[in-house]
């Protein structure tokens, strides 16, 4: 459960992030730098501990399913979806995640078969980010609202399916390939930012802001992720999606004023309980139909 925190954290700290840094910024040039300073961070940091480049042989593929499904396609997919999604619709949406991932894990990993618990425990939690919305006024649905709402189940649909990939494809070199990953992912997000020379000439705190959204909301985060793959079921992975509208609204409330509710602390301990009963007990561990479909064609 920890590790899973570490993850809320690091992906819960994007939502302040990103408000700080839109206010001077575009949206394409948050995503570009967000994506370019978690590669540096990464890299950095993988030169430290990486001895040998042997992995990339077998690692390359794995990276960049990470780089598509875990970073690119989400991200921008989420900047597109909040032109037109309210904050409040969005949490709810992307709380779709953990639902989505629970129907691909039980298809595609043999040993993360859907139980009664653990369909009640990702449903406990839904519940609970719905309550959070529901209290600060519910949902708005505009003419372009299906748009949106379409971008951000592509969303939820890639960020679940990065995590099944990750459990059925553990990479031989962990911090090599999250790198890598990231590489990928600016390499292909940058066709699609209207990124300009005047980049630089933004203000401190919102350059500062990115800067925090690379490393902690980006790098530290596919680490995390990567390390939680090792230990815990794809489900339980994806619940972290439950936690991250809750950490958002501590720091939005902490660092920008933003009201908190007395029902935010019983939606908390509604996700925290749904989130706990989603941990995968099965102690036997067998090898996923997709990493043999994988190794057989390689």
């Amino acid at each position: 459960m920890s590790l899973l925190v570490v993850l809320a954290l690091c992906r819960g700290s994007s939502y302040g992030f990103t408000k700080l840094a839109l206010g001077t910024m575009t949206s394409s040039d948050v995503l570009f730098l967000r994506m370019a300073v978690g590669a540096v961070a990464l890299t950095l940091w993988a030169c430290l501990s990486v001895r040998s480049l042997g992995w990339v042989a077998s690692d390359w593929r794995c990276a960049m399913a990470y780089a598509i499904l875990g970073n690119a396609l989400p991200l921008a997919l989420i900047t597109v979806a909040q032109k037109w999604v309210a904050s409040g619709l969005a949490a709810v949406t992307m709380a779709a995640t953990p639902l989505v991932c629970a129907v691909l894990a039980h298809l595609m990993l043999p040993n993360e078969r859907l139980t009664l618990r653990g369909v009640f425990g990702l449903l406990l939690g839904l519940a609970g980010v719905l309550g959070i919305v529901l209290v600060r006024g519910g949902v708005q649905l505009g003419p372009d609202a299906l748009i949106g709402l379409a971008a951000l189940f592509g969303a939820a649909v890639a960020f679940a399916g990065n995590v099944v990939l990750a459990r059925a494809w553990q990479p031989t070199q962990q911090m090599g390939t999250g790198a890598l990953s990231l590489i990928l992912a600016t390499v292909t997000v940058y066709p699609f930012c209207d990124v300009d020379a005047g980049l630089v000439a933004h203000s401190g705190d919102a350059l500062m802001a990115c800067v925090l959204l690379g490393v902690i909301s980006t790098a530290m985060a596919v680490v995390a992720m990567l390390e939680l793959a090792k230990r815990a079921s794809a489900s339980f992975i994806s619940t972290v999606n439950y936690m991250i509208p809750v950490i958002g609204l501590a720091i939005g409330w902490m660092f920008f004023g933003e009201p908190l509710f007395w029902s935010d602390l019983a939606a908390l301990i509604v996700i925290v309980l749904g989130t706990s009963m989603v941990q995968n007990r099965n102690g036997t561990e067998r090898k996923p139909w997709i990493l043999r479909a994988i190794e057989r064609r390689t």
